[in-house]
């Protein structure tokens, strides 16, 4: 919380040092105002985005209640169904499936839980980093320059030290940002393009993911992918086929290359 709080105090120093040189002189309303500005430009897209995610669940809920039934491949005449078909039959996967779709419904449960109980947690770490970021806006300079008196360095290595690190901080985080502001609206515009649902809400969520390591932007398009890759087969249709291995290749070099570039 400490670490965000000064890595977002650096990131929107330029705004606080133009209020705090023009329109308000005091240090400390000037960091107050950017720390208001900068909270609600946090919530308003979240709320956005849990409303989004809630009316998406409902809506995916209603999809699979509907389809993913002992009748779901009942049209489908393709070889392949009928394998499906033969399978889901079986009384042992019946019963795996059952099983199955228990432990997640618990799992979903215990992690809703878990979430419900961590909510107080959670708003004393958002307190602590806008706290942490009020004072490093406010004293930020006094405490650079007091690190530098401590570091006992001439003044020329202190400031060419302060020089690169103002480089390299600014290379990560407005890059990063940029970065995943691209991937977004590449991956709204692509999904715009072929046709599937709510283009907007998962370019945002493609968005957000490019900025979690390790996870990235994929974990949206490729599922998106394989789904209706699996509807060509279900229903017999080139076009969809055609359709999502063109979507896998638009996400692999498109949206998930765009960060390489």
């Amino acid at each position: 919380s400490l670490f965000f709080g000064a890595i977002l105090a650096y990131a929107v120093y330029p705004l606080y040092h133009k209020i705090s040189s023009s329109s308000l002189k005091n240090k400390s309303v000037a960091a107050i105002v950017v720390c208001v500005l900068v909270l609600l430009i946090l919530i308003v897209p979240a709320v956005f985005m849990i409303k989004s995610v809630v009316q998406e669940s409902y809506t995916l809920y209603h999809f699979v209640r509907e389809n993913v039934s002992p009748t779901f491949l009942a049209s489908c005449q393709t070889w392949w169904c009928a394998k499906i078909q033969n399978i889901a039959h079986n009384e042992a996967v019946m019963e795996q499936i059952r099983a199955l779709s228990i432990d997640v419904t618990s799992w979903i449960i215990s992690k809703g839980s878990v979430f419900l109980v961590s909510i107080p947690r959670l708003m004393l770490h958002i307190f602590i980093i806008f706290f942490t970021m009020f004072y490093f806006l406010k004293d930020g300079e006094n405490l650079v320059g007091i690190i530098g008196e401590h570091l006992q360095l001439r003044r020329g290595e202190y400031i060419y030290i302060i020089q690169r690190l103002q480089e390299i901080l600014s290379g990560i985080i407005y890059s990063y940002l940029l970065i995943g502001l691209i991937q977004g609206a590449l991956g709204a515009l692509g999904f715009f393009l072929f046709g599937l649902s709510s283009p907007l809400f998962w370019g945002m969520m493609m968005g957000f993911l490019a900025l979690i390591p390790f996870l990235g932007a994929g974990l949206v398009w490729l599922p998106a992918a394989i789904f209706m890759f699996s509807q060509g087969f279900m229903h017999d249709s080139s076009w969809l086929i055609f359709k999502s291995i063109a979507l896998a290749a638009y996400g692999l070099f498109i949206i998930s290359g765009a960060d390489n570039v």
